[in-house]
């Protein structure tokens, strides 16, 4: 976006529309928001409200286009009425799985009005049936105790009116994120090491703080905003073209960082390989540039 701005010439701006496409059919909430936020940012910085009107209604017209992202933004918390076991606190959400679609997490919040006819009968006896035909084959009860368990069970589930997130949330919220606390916890200066909290953590800050500690997490922000303060310095002495080149570069590092705070951005090979090369051109390139303007 940056370059079409500064260089004015249509391919950019066919690449921003088709890389925006992409993004799009992705479904990454995550990443359309940091896309939203730096693009608006990126624009009224540099005083492109036109433009950015244009860029507004483009995204709104591809988001209902395709609509994977707005199915999956809505998906993020839902109103249920979910059965809770009031003995073990076990979560049981009535729902169709499907590869489509990301389903309901064990995640909820209680809402405040509990009023609802539906008891939910019907998805009761199915999870009554599932556990205690479970149970038998285990040998946990033998099948003189079916009733009986089956009985109590069916007692304890409660119908409770919920917010209930979606899986890929509340996995994040009650393993990846408490896992990675713990293991810093442990070593609050350094860390367990790096790869010990297992291949995901989902959330760049919880995995640097629990796997190098302070010590690593502040050296790492430490490099990538010397980095950032370096090209800023740099661009200020160039012509307004040259700016906007360097301003994009500065909006899309914010992008990432907000990316980061949900995914595992820079410790993917495909992003660490492509983002420290663009960054040594843009770094190389505005020290040439600013050394040629002294």
């Amino acid at each position: 976006l940056s370059f079409y701005l500064s260089k004015n010439n249509r391919s950019y701006l066919f690449l921003f529309i088709s890389s925006l496409v992409v993004l799009l059919y992705t479904a990454s909430r995550s990443s359309f928001f940091a896309y939203i936020v730096a693009t608006v940012a990126f624009l009224l910085f540099i005083r492109k409200y036109l433009f950015l009107a244009f860029v507004i209604i483009l995204t709104v017209g591809l988001m209902f286009t395709t609509g994977e992202i707005t199915k999956r933004f809505l998906k993020t918390f839902q109103v249920r009425r979910i059965l809770i076991d009031e003995k073990t606190g076990a979560v049981y959400i009535g729902q169709k799985i499907t590869t489509k679609e990301l389903p309901a997490g064990s995640f909820y919040l209680k809402l405040k009005d509990q009023s609802g006819s539906d008891n939910l009968d019907k998805f009761r006896y199915q999870v009554v049936d599932e556990k205690s035909r479970a149970a038998t084959l285990s040998g946990e009860i033998s099948l003189s105790e079916k009733e009986k368990y089956s009985a109590t069970l069916s007692a304890n589930l409660k119908p409770v009116n919920t917010l209930v997130s979606d899986i890929s949330f509340a996995t994040r919220l009650q393993v990846e994120w408490p896992r990675a606390i713990n293991a810093f916890k442990k070593n609050i200066f350094l860390g367990s090491g790096p790869s010990s909290i297992t291949e995901a953590t989902d959330g760049d800050y919880f995995r640097w703080l629990g796997e190098f500690g302070l010590f690593g997490t502040v050296s790492f922000l430490v490099i990538l905003l010397f980095l950032l303060k370096t090209i800023y310095f740099k661009i200020r002495k160039l012509d307004v073209k040259k700016k906007i080149i360097g301003l994009g570069f500065i909006f899309a590092f914010i992008a990432l960082f907000i990316n980061a705070s949900y995914i595992d951005a820079f410790e993917a090979s495909k992003v660490a390989y492509t983002f420290w090369l663009i960054s040594g051109l843009y770094m190389g390139y505005f020290t040439l540039s600013s050394s040629r303007t002294k």
